[in-house]
């Protein structure tokens, strides 16, 4: 049964993951996730795969794949600073799509950081 969504907007959190270590890469993916919750977006971090890729390994690319399918189904993509092909392409991927992207200086939520996600939702 499909069940309507809810109406915080869902906001794909993208970063690096490899580079330069996964788990404190998924640390900081996850506390970013918890503070877009907590300001009223429902986070959407495939960071957390990270368990996933642990029990059933899988090639690189099948993440890619994986992670665009989220991409399709969030309101706007926010992407945290660092270096990732991953992430590039997910932002490649959302201006494709049309959803709104905002590039991240700080893995910190700030209150204008806030306004701007909130903004860029506008219709």
């Amino acid at each position: 049964m499909v069940r309507p969504r809810m109406s915080r907007p869902w906001i794909y959190v993208a970063g690096p993951y490899t580079r330069p270590d996964p788990v404190l890469n998924t640390h900081r993916a996850i506390k970013l996730g918890d503070q877009l919750y907590g300001a009223g977006f429902f986070p959407i971090v495939p960071h957390v795969t990270l368990l996933q890729q642990l029990v059933v390994p899988q090639d690189v690319e099948y993440w890619y794949r994986y992670d665009l399918n989220f991409v399709d189904r969030c309101d706007a993509l926010v992407r945290m600073p660092g270096e990732s092909t991953g992430s590039d392409r997910e932002v490649e991927y959302a201006y494709g799509l049309g959803k709104p992207v905002l590039m991240l200086h700080s893995h910190v939520l700030t209150p204008t950081t806030v306004e701007l996600i909130k903004e860029m939702l506008k219709p």
